[in-house]
């Protein structure tokens, strides 16, 4: 007797593989071992060891001597299905399985896949072909998956900082056997959705849609990726690299290449001529932002990181330093959750100047961050911006005219502000102008919001371009004496605190 097809409904499966590498499908009756599988799955980590699994189902499938490539015809219907690692440990769960695969010819077989898991509708067909000298091959047309479970099959946990992104596109994989190379193919777009860091810790970043194109080796345990762009708004990049495993439960990625940022509110976009990045996943759970430097015309930016136990109990640090750069080109790189407040101010009364150099600094444990995705205050010691610019324009407030060509020294903390000028002008009326220096501004908590400022400046310069500024809008009701214009004449030398 010879069974050509198989319907299957309602069937609550496990799906994976054991220490000896060998595809294990759990019906809730004994386990049954579907083949050999691959060998190598079996040196490898737990956070790839499903990538194997799947690769020996395609495998199964397309030999001619296999359990499965008997089948005229298999359908799944109404399934659940789990994949799980040689632990037992479950990485994805789907609900509402459907998988039919049709025969194509005496060598092929074509599976439709449709399946609903945590963060979407899964939505695929695979082409399974047996060629000559044992070659193997499948072709994939994805029509919606998600990239959050490609991470929780991959890197052995789920990242809810991953919403959307659905890709879409062509993919193939090869092989003669397991002791020879398997290589894959990628070419898929990416959906709009967005991406957000470890715990909440800053504001959601709508990505419109992107493009990655790569190839895999499972012997270098590399992909090499020819292609990954994004887009957001007026924003964009297009990096290339590779990703690699680097030990059993950790890995490696190093992209580069160029793009362009949104500037700050209203501001016209940032061209970058460079990108470089390094990012790895630790053993323990952690990614580490091991070097990003950006630069174009206006800017140049460096910065490092980790995120720690991103999967469970998060915490961020953060180190970026800024040289040479347009200051507002700068503020628009500075990151939105890191002393909001503090960069409200600037970006609000900053509208030009030129930063010399600017070193953020944040350690945010766990608590630390819970209170800044709640909107509270957090320790001073938990952050620390320095800032060093030249030819500053800060507005002081409406209706009196700015301050220009500032040098300012600035210290941001958790929850205080010092910015310090040692020398500034201001045009008090047409062609007349006040020099300033010894100039301060400090705020003892940026959280309360009926904290003021205090501030101190020396004011030298003619007494005439004093009597005009005091007989603005702003400062008329608020001056002790009246002078007529003109009346007074001389140099004034004067130190204020308010």
């Amino acid at each position: 007797v010879r069974i050509t097809g198989i319907d299957l409904r309602g069937v609550n499966a496990r799906l994976g593989v054991d220490a000896d590498g060998a595809l294990v499908l759990d019906a809730g009756s004994e386990p049954v071992k579907l083949g050999k599988g691959i060998p190598a799955a079996a040196e490898t980590s737990d956070s790839s060891a499903l990538v194997f699994a799947v690769l020996t189902a395609v495998d199964l499938m397309a030999r001619e001597d296999g359990e499965l490539f008997a089948l005229e015809t298999a359908q799944l219907s109404g399934a659940k299905l789990s994949l799980v690692d040689a632990g037992g440990n479950e990485r994805i769960g789907f609900d509402n399985v459907n998988i039919r695969m049709t025969p194509l010819d005496s060598a092929a077989r074509r599976i439709d896949i449709n399946a609903r898991g945590a963060s979407g509708i899964k939505d695929f067909s695979i082409e399974l072909r047996a060629g000559e000298n044992n070659l193997r091959q499948a072709s994939l047309e994805v029509r919606q998956f998600e990239p959050s479970d490609i991470f929780a099959l991959v890197l052995g946990g789920s990242w809810g900082g991953l919403n959307g992104l659905s890709l879409s596109g062509k993919a193939s994989v090869q092989t003669s056997g397991p002791d020879t190379p398997l290589l894959a193919k990628l070419d898929l777009n990416i959906a709009a959705g967005s991406v957000q860091m470890a715990g909440g810790a800053s504001n959601a970043m709508h990505v419109d849609g992107g493009k990655l194109r790569l190839t895999y080796n499972n012997e270098k345990g590399q992909a090499d990726i020819e292609e990954l762009s994004l887009k957001s708004g007026v924003s964009g990049v297009v990096l290339s690299g590779f990703a690699r495993r680097s030990l059993p439960q950790a890995w490696n990625s190093v992209l580069t290449g160029k793009g362009v940022f949104g500037g700050e509110g209203k501001d016209p976009a940032i061209t970058v001529d460079q990108i470089s990045l390094a990012l790895s996943g630790q053993e323990n759970g952690d990614l580490a932002l091991e070097r990003l430097d950006v630069r174009g015309p206006s800017l140049a930016v460096a910065a490092k990181g980790i995120m720690r136990s991103y999967a469970t109990n998060p915490g961020v640090e953060l180190s970026m330093t800024i040289t040479d750069s347009d200051a507002r080109a700068a503020i628009a790189l500075w990151p939105g959750f890191v002393s909001p407040e503090v960069r409200k101010i600037i970006s609000s009364r900053t509208p030009a100047g030129f930063i010399e150099r600017m070193d953020l600094n944040m350690n945010f444990p766990p608590e630390v961050l819970k209170a800044a995705q709640a909107g509270l205050a957090v320790p001073d010691d938990s952050i620390k911006v320095t800032l060093k610019g030249r030819n500053v324009r800060f507005l002081v407030t409406e209706g009196l005219p700015p301050v220009s060509d500032a040098a300012i020294v600035a210290v941001s903390t958790g929850r205080t502000l010092l910015v310090e000028a040692s020398s500034a002008r201001t045009e008090a009326s047409p062609g007349r102008f006040l020099s300033l220096s010894e100039g301060s501004f400090a705020i003892d908590d940026t959280y309360d919001s009926r904290a003021l400022g205090r501030v101190g400046f020396r004011t030298t310069g003619s007494i005439e371009a004093l009597i005009a500024l005091l007989a603005s809008p702003v400062l008329r009701d608020f001056a002790p004496f009246r002078v007529e214009p003109g009346s007074i004449r001389g140099n004034l030398d004067l130190r204020s605190t308010i």
